[in-house]
């Protein structure tokens, strides 16, 4: 994957990344419910991804996705974020990544914005996956009353 190097980006720059992110979900009146969970648990879960960013691009298999963010979404339904507020800040994520690096990855060769355009595409078709996986898990656990602790 050409586009592998705007991953390894996003992972050296993981906490600038999350620290941005966290205070968009925590403005945003589309992710309201957001401000009423642990900021701080929600920064290190985001830098988590960003970190393992490369991993979920080419080395986790649809499985894998389901089981991570099945859970995900059992417990954002847990903490009591409604469903569109958890695919709203998916997206966020998404838009925040692939924003950040178009600023910050340059431009250049047509080998490096052909690299721009896989890394788009794979992150695009990664978000998607996990999105449908995240409403599975939310709709599975919305009304069961169970806290749901594991961490994404």
């Amino acid at each position: 994957m050409v586009g592998v190097r705007f991953s390894r980006i996003a992972e050296a720059h993981s906490g600038q990344l999350a620290d941005s992110l966290v205070g968009k979900l925590m403005e945003s009146p589309r992710t309201a419910a957001y401000r009423e969970i642990d900021g701080e648990a929600l920064r290190r879960e985001i830098q988590g991804f960003f970190q393992s960013l490369t991993d979920w691009l080419l080395y986790h298999g649809q499985a894998d996705i389901e089981a991570n963010y099945v859970r995900l979404g059992k417990r954002r339904a847990s903490q009591g974020i409604p469903l569109e507020e958890s695919v709203n800040a998916m997206l966020a994520c998404r838009d925040h990544l692939v924003e950040y690096l178009r600023r910050e990855a340059g431009r250049g060769t047509n080998v490096e914005l052909f690299g721009e355009l896989e890394f788009v595409v794979a992150v695009n078709h990664f978000f998607d996956d996990a999105i449908f996986f995240c409403m599975k898990g939310h709709r599975a656990n919305e009304g069961s009353g169970k806290e749901v602790r594991d961490v994404a």
